[in-house]
């Protein structure tokens, strides 16, 4: 992996990149997750080791989450919500996640199932001391105002939180759960 700032003796455009790019090069065809692609690049931040998790997505299919993923779809789909005591949260809405299992379709135009939603299912956010609560489709469905938040004020989740939590305008207090490890959709019969 390097941060490149020319392709074959010429200077990157815009378009393929930005005057930084990072790259992962190798003597073979590589063949690499687009997301490690990372494009204008504009900023170097090291940070501090955080301890490892997974998000578990249960639907139609099956898939497990981990940090650096989750962290890396934060990078292309991120929704920040700013609380009442003017707390910043940073993530992914619960639509998209939703949307990678609820059907084979998992990213891009039309990953979420508007035809499932319609129809009606519930969604159950599970903290890992097994707590929960359930939200129907209908209340989901595109809404870009319920996150589940990887960062507080620009820093990973603190311990109380960790390593994920449920936030946003349209939930209640009472529905903004911590230590989000597993999303469930549970379909009528």
């Amino acid at each position: 992996m390097v941060l490149a700032y020319e392709e074959d003796g010429e200077w990157l455009s815009e378009e393929h990149g930005g005057s930084l790019r990072l790259v992962i090069v190798g003597s073979e065809k590589l063949v690499t997750e687009g997301h490690y692609w990372v494009k204008w690049v504009n900023k170097i931040e090291v940070r501090s080791v955080v301890e490892e998790w997974a998000l578990t997505l249960n639907g139609s299919i099956t898939e497990v989450v981990d940090g650096a993923t989750f962290e890396s779809g934060v990078s292309c789909h991120e929704v920040t919500w700013t609380d009442s005591k003017n707390q910043t949260w940073r993530g992914i809405p619960l639509c998209l996640l939703v949307g990678r299992v609820d059907d084979e379709l998992k990213h891009g135009e039309g990953a979420f199932n508007d035809t499932l939603a319609d129809a009606g299912y519930t969604v159950k956010i599970i903290a890992s001391d097994g707590y929960n609560i359930t939200l129907g489709s209908h209340r989901i469905k595109r809404n870009d105002n319920i996150i589940v938040a990887n960062e507080l004020n620009g820093k990973p989740l603190p311990e109380k939180y960790w390593p994920l939590r449920l936030v946003g305008s349209d939930l209640e207090k009472s529905e903004r759960i911590r230590n989000v490890v597993e999303i469930d959709i549970v379909f009528s019969p």
